[in-house]
């Protein structure tokens, strides 16, 4: 098997409703992985995972989770660990930027807006389901770049 050129993180807490969305999105790709990429179902400890992220060394990070993005449930943006300084990821013990301080990847967060957070055995709620399973395309088919950015700045043309 070749090193893969990309790794995906899924994080979330599956005892939180719409929290697991990494998580969930982890094992729905679990069965599919390409042999360009590997997948890590991180759940609340992605620390657990820097040191395989380290050896496997992959031109890419992703990381999937659930987002405070202040957008309505199931909205998917795409974030650098710059923008994580106003966006709540509250399961996580660390945060991404200082625990992946000194990795040479390109990171990418795909944030998905939650309906609910709340403590629920039921699973991820429907909008949330269908952001997944439309990630699930984009990842398979690479085309990440085409989530829009959190932050879309105006530029005129010169």
């Amino acid at each position: 098997m070749s090193k893969p050129s990309v790794v995906l993180w899924g994080i979330g807490n599956p005892l939180y409703g719409d929290d697991a969305a990494g998580t969930v999105f982890a094992d729905m790709l679990k069965n599919k992985e390409p042999e360009w990429l590997k997948v890590f179902k991180c759940e609340t400890v992605p620390e657990n995972y820097v040191a395989p992220l380290r050896m496997l060394s992959p031109e890419v990070l992703l990381i999937v989770d659930a987002a405070d993005l202040g957008k309505r449930p199931g909205v998917m943006k795409r974030m650098t660990l710059k923008d994580f300084s106003n966006i709540s990821f509250s399961t996580h013990g660390i945060s991404l930027d200082l625990l992946l301080e000194g990795i040479d990847s390109r990171v990418i967060i795909i944030g998905i807006q939650p309906l609910t957070r709340d403590l629920a055995l039921e699973e991820i709620s429907e909008p949330v389901r269908s952001a997944l399973e439309e990630l699930e395309d984009i990842i398979i088919s690479r085309s990440w770049d085409r989530i829009e950015d959190l932050h879309h700045e105006k530029r005129s043309p010169r």
